[in-house]
């Protein structure tokens, strides 16, 4: 969610500060901007450079095109070869080259002179489109009902081809293969033995915060629940709101022309998001469970000394099994996980949230003072 979220920041930052350039640019052969356009008629000698939102080919392009941007649209001609990078792809016009391609989606419906290599979520080629020499591929999910004159090679999850292949064609499709009892048990044998290590290293490296959390899921558990459910929310907020600073504070500062102060925000924006992030999910799939687990381990071994790093070990273990027992309970498993973590997570924010609060000591009670002897 992160990389989504920050990338789409960063995508706005770069928009910002290439739409503050003229569409010519430099030079002619690049162009930036929020909507890039060669219209109809239009001809481009040389190579041609584009990124923007959306980038529209309609004209002539007398040599390679190297493209990025969000949507990308190929109606007219390219004489060389296409490099594309982008969300989605459409070429309904002619490539003379090769096509060379690392989108979303990819769809075809025109003329590729060379080779058609795709990496990408979905690839199309459609009824008209061609490629006059082989298709590469590795996809999620791939049509190809156009003509191919070489061969199709490629990895794709599912494929499907009513088209003509004049050459070879070598399409690996993986079978989903169902685990089997002693695969579900050694993945969760795995999971403990996982959860185990981290929870004793944490243990011993934060001894006072695992064992103050597991103190907080006994003490108050319905509170803790509450908590944990509203810093899952607040987690949420706290990325929306990071993105948002950052993309106005860019946005600001890229349209008063401080240029590299724009890169030091969206770095910022970057770092602060990821911390975030790794403080959370740190929270979530270890130290949340590894108190709930010493919490519950202590219900049952309560003989030895409550601050003892063995004990609670031995506490960690013990609650940490009986946890993964019932996560490993098909339907049922999943709720009580989910319950875990927000139990966890909101006990670890309640201990934080009295660490914080200063500490009032109580009046010290005094007698009566006593009158020097005369």
């Amino acid at each position: 969610m992160l990389v989504v979220v920050l990338a789409v920041a960063g995508l706005a930052v770069s928009g910002v500060a290439l739409a503050q350039q003229d569409q010519a640019g430099i030079d002619d052969r690049l162009r930036t901007g929020g909507d890039v356009t060669v219209a109809s008629g239009e001809t481009v000698d040389g190579d041609f450079y584009a990124a923007g939102g959306q980038v529209r080919i309609a004209g002539t392009v007398d040599g390679d095109l190297v493209v990025a941007g969000g949507q990308v649209d190929i109606t007219g001609e390219v004489t060389g070869d296409l490099l594309a990078g982008a969300g989605t792809v459409s070429v309904s016009g002619t490539v003379g080259g090769d096509a060379r391609m690392a989108v979303g989606q990819a769809m075809v419906d025109g003329d590729v002179g060379e080779d058609l290599v795709v990496t990408s979520g979905q690839l199309a080629l459609g009824s008209s489109g061609t490629v006059g020499d082989d298709l590469l591929f590795s996809t999620g999910q791939t049509a190809v009902s156009g003509r191919v004159d070489g061969g199709v090679r490629g990895t794709t999850g599912s494929y499907e081809a009513t088209g003509t292949i004049a050459g070879s064609e070598a399409v690996t499709v993986p079978e989903p293969r169902e685990p089997t009892a002693a695969d579900q048990a050694l993945s969760w044998v795995r999971r403990y033995a996982g959860l185990l290590l981290v929870g004793a290293l944490l243990l011993a490296l934060l001894p006072r915060l695992l064992r103050g959390g597991a103190a907080e899921v006994r003490n108050r558990p319905l509170p803790s629940l509450g908590v944990g459910v509203l810093g899952v929310a607040g987690f949420v907020a706290a990325l929306i709101g990071i993105t948002l600073v950052t993309v106005l504070l860019a946005i600001v500062l890229g349209l008063l022309g401080f240029g590299q102060v724009v890169a030091a925000v969206v770095f910022g924006g970057l770092l602060t998001g990821s911390a975030v992030t790794y403080a959370f999910f740190l929270a979530v799939l270890f130290l949340a469970q590894a108190a709930v687990a010493i919490a519950l381990g202590r219900l049952i071994l309560r003989f030895g000394r409550e601050a003892s790093t063995g004990m609670d070990i031995a506490r960690l273990a013990l609650g940490l099994l009986i946890l993964v027992l019932l996560f490993a309970i098909p339907r049922f498993g999943r709720l009580v996980e989910v319950l875990a973590v927000l139990w966890g997570l909101g006990a670890l924010l309640l201990l934080a949230w009295r660490a914080r609060r200063p500490r009032t000591e109580a009046p010290v009670a005094r007698g009566p003072v006593e009158q020097p002897l005369t």
